[in-house]
């Protein structure tokens, strides 16, 4: 019943709590969902990433702005 609630059909598929946290089931645009570990990761990849954007912005540094930039972009 839960599929029903999530994806309006019987049959879809509801990740469980092994499959959060683990990773590696298929997404709907078909891509590979990431485990939990490697969300984190790329979460504090992110934060760092921001604050030494900010910082430079603050610094008038435009080329560690730009390269902080595309750490966040490649994300």
């Amino acid at each position: 019943m839960l599929s029903l609630l999530a994806e309006r059909k019987l049959d879809g598929f509801v990740p469980g709590i092994t499959d959060l946290i683990e990773g590696g089931y298929q997404l709907k645009d078909g891509t590979q969902a990431l485990s939990a570990e490697e969300k984190i990761e790329r979460g504090k990849t992110a934060i760092g990433a921001l604050a030494a954007y900010r910082a430079a912005q603050a610094a008038d540094n435009d080329a560690e702005a730009v390269e902080a930039a595309k750490v966040l972009k490649e994300m």
